[in-house]
Formats: C-alpha cells, sequence, structure tokens
C-alpha cells in the first residue's frame, strides 16, 4: 500500500542544494572597520524577565534571506550583525523562510557561534503548519530545528491563524512536552489579544509553560492598536515586547517597499493615507533624524527603544547600509522635546 505524505512533510523532506558559507573576509565593516570578528563596544543588552536571555536592542528579521536578500548579502549581513553586538535572529516556520533557516543554519556552523545566537523562530503563522494545534507546533518545531540543523530553540513565538481556533490549554500543553524534551527555551506570545495574555497566564498558573514575552504590530504609525489593552496585559505580566513591522513597511523609513511585501490595493490605498497622517509623521521624523544626523529609520527605532518594557524590534534589512541605521538606534538617545513632538504628531 502506497503512503501518502502530506505536502508540507513532503516539502520538508526535500533535500535542499548544499549552501556553501564563504570564509570571513577583511573588508570593511560599517560598525567598526574590518571584519574580524571581533565584538566591539556595542549597546548594552536587554534582559528578558524570568529568562537566562540577555539581546541586543534590534532582532534580526531573517524571513527574506535566499529570497528577495541574496545569499551572499545575507551572509555578509549576518556577519556584521554579529560584530556589531547583534545576537538575536528571528524567523518562522513557513515555506516562505525555509532557504532562510537554511542559510542560517549554515552560517551557524561556518562560524561556530551557536552559543553566542539567541535563535527565535514563529509557530502557527504559516501555511506549511497553520494553526497552534498540538501536531502543527511540533510537526513545525521539528522542521525549523532540521533546517537550522540545531536542538534547541531559545525563544518560540506562538502565533494564532485566523479561522484555526484551538483550546490554549491542548497548545501549551504540546509546548509543554517540547520544553521538556530540550527543544525550546522559553516562549512568547505573537499577536495576541489582551484576553487570551490573560488566559495564558491563568494556565501558567496551573503548571503549564508560562510567556516570557509578546511579539505585536508596533510603531510610530501604529500605535492604538498595541497601547491599549495589549500593553497593560503585558506589563502587569512582565513581558518583554518585540515590536514587530516598527517602520511600518518602510514608510518610516523615507519609502514604501517594493518587494511585493504589500498587496498593490493595499498599497495604493497607503499612497492615499501618506497624504494626510503619516506624511505628517514622517516630517516630523525626518527633521528629528536631521538634527541628530541620523536616517529617519534610526529614529523610528530609537523611539521604540524608548517606549516601557519595548526590549528589541523586530526588522528586516535588504543590504548593509539598511543594517547599518537600523544597529545605529540603541545608540541615539532621543530628547523630551523629540518625544513630545512624535508623540503630538502620532497621537
Amino acid at each position: 500500500m502506497t503512503q501518502v505524505v502530506p505536502r508540507a512533510a513532503q516539502r520538508t523532506a526535500e533535500v535542499a542544494p548544499e549552501i556553501v558559507i564563504p570564509a570571513l573576509e577583511e573588508t570593511s565593516s560599517p560598525f567598526s572597520g574590518a571584519i574580524g570578528i571581533q565584538q566591539v563596544a556595542a549597546p548594552a543588552r536587554r534582559h528578558i524577565p524570568d529568562t537566562d536571555l540577555w539581546v541586543f536592542p534590534l532582532a534580526l528579521g531573517a524571513q527574506r534571506f535566499g529570497r528577495t536578500v541574496d545569499p551572499r548579502t545575507a551572509v555578509d549581513m549576518l556577519d556584521r550583525y554579529r560584530e556589531g553586538g547583534g545576537n538575536l535572529i528571528d524567523t518562522v516556520d513557513a515555506v516562505v523562510a525555509q532557504r532562510s533557516e537554511q542559510l542560517i543554519g549554515a552560517w551557524l556552523r561556518a562560524r561556530h557561534c551557536r552559543d553566542d545566537i539567541v535563535l527565535a523562530t514563529t509557530v502557527g503563522g504559516g501555511s506549511d503548519f497553520p494553526g497552534l494545534t498540538p501536531a502543527n507546533i511540533v510537526a513545525g518545531v521539528d522542521a525549523s530545528l532540521q533546517r537550522l540543523g540545531v536542538d534547541r530553540l531559545d525563544l518560540l513565538f506562538m502565533r494564532e491563524s485566523a479561522g484555526v481556533p484551538v483550546p490554549l490549554e491542548e497548545s501549551l500543553g504540546a509546548i509543554d512536552a517540547l520544553v521538556q524534551a530540550g527543544k525550546v527555551g522559553y516562549i512568547a506570545a505573537s499577536g495576541f489579544s489582551a484576553d487570551r495574555l490573560i488566559e495564558a497566564r491563568v494556565l501558567s498558573a496551573n503548571g503549564l509553560p508560562r510567556f516570557r514575552a509578546v511579539q505585536s504590530s508596533y510603531s510610530l504609525a501604529e500605535r492604538v492598536p498595541f497601547e491599549g489593552s495589549v500593553s497593560v496585559s503585558a506589563n502587569a505580566q512582565g513581558l518583554a515586547v518585540f515590536p514587530s513591522s516598527p517602520l511600518n513597511h518602510g514608510v518610516l523609513a523615507g519609502s514604501t517597499r517594493g518587494d511585493g511585501s504589500i498587496p498593490a490595493s493595499v498599497a495604493s490605498k497607503l499612497a492615499l493615507h501618506l497624504n494626510r497622517r503619516l506624511r505628517r509623521i514622517r516630517s516630523v521624523v525626518d527633521r528629528i533624524a536631521t538634527e541628530h544626523g541620523v536616517p529617519s529609520a534610526t529614529i523610528a527605532i530609537a523611539w521604540l527603544l524608548a517606549r516601557r518594557d519595548v526590549v528589541a524590534p523586530v526588522t528586516g534589512a535588504r543590504s548593509i547600509s539598511e543594517l547599518q541605521s537600523l544597529m545605529a538606534a540603541p545608540r541615539v538617545t532621543l530628547t523630551r522635546s523629540d518625544m513630545l513632538d512624535l508623540d503630538r504628531v502620532t497621537l
């Protein structure tokens, strides 16, 4: 009898072409001169409460590595991120990130730096293993571990999929087994409502794993969804905050991205919206950036880092220059006047 293998499992089982990571080259680094790798005087790392994890205040989103970011550029970015003090790499258990995870795994082995890096990934939101059913959580984690070539994920974000409701107790039960098996270190919520965060806290009081962090869309251009009840619940539970989309799809960096990340229908509405509120926000961000002598993206990230409970915004870059702008943010101290001006234009 022929066994039928699910499509997702078939994709996971495919043998990827070998990824060759070039040796480190003594090339100029925008952070500290020649790549060594030799750690430079980097901004202080931030602690994720109730864990042993200390992370650089910017998570490198790597989902596009191997797709819109070619492999050689991705390796250069990983090297420079690490040399600049970066240690938090974020990916996802989805088909779009498979090449990314394979590349990251090859880079970790080539640089012998697994113990220096905090690996974070997300389960539940991808098309391969949608939703937080126990089976899909386990399959998603195992697939990521296999592609990364590691035996443990340091931080696992759980993201619920619309239309795939699962009792949270069942999901956390599956996570508990993964934690006990040593495959997952700590867990966090991604896109959870305040009510679901409270429900998770109640379940953790009964012995199930407890969230240590929360990821939510949060930026100067999109404050209200997070700063309401979600922020209150996160603060009450002592959760570290990891803002996603901190540049609002590139708008706060001075341009909308042309890499297909925004559907054409949405892009047209966004262009209309830019004529109003976002144009005013961008104008203030650009002015403050000029006063500090840094790119606008640096100011957008620096503002987030000044917010309560924020540990590390999660964002990707498409080039070394973009990465340089992002990693400069922890070194920028916004004045009280800067913060007041940004509050006025965004609230």
